[in-house]
């Protein structure tokens, strides 16, 4: 395996040096789980001493099917940010058009985070 790492990046290295960096889109995705799995130690109740534990206190209920977001973005040597989203302003008609105006060849439902100068 780190064999294979080190000639993708020589390979990316040679990519740089002849100049054709602009062709790449580097990218990366990940997965956030909006309620998590219960983990007792992370879930810790102060109680006064007057105060005994009890069941009330150390029930947890949790989602067998959690809810999560994919979040993918990618960036490239012309200072474009491009993120994945399905936000429904993004494919409103007063968006979409100016869009498709200044990034002719840019797909629907991707937004240009930023555009450095």
């Amino acid at each position: 395996m780190k064999g294979n790492r080190y000639e993708k990046a020589r390979k990316l290295l040679n990519i740089v040096r002849q100049g054709s960096a602009s062709n790449v889109l580097f990218t990366d995705e990940n997965i956030f789980t909006v309620n998590s799995t219960y983990n007792s130690h992370n879930s810790k109740k102060l109680l006064r001493r007057s105060h005994q534990r009890s069941e009330k206190a150390s029930v947890s209920s949790r989602n067998h099917f959690p809810s999560s977001v994919m979040i993918w973005a990618g960036k490239t040597a012309s200072e474009l940010t491009f993120q994945k989203d399905w936000a429904s302003a993004h494919g409103a008609k007063t968006t979409v058009e100016p869009r498709r105006q200044q990034f002719p060849d840019l797909r629907q439902g991707y937004l240009v985070i930023s555009h450095l100068i």
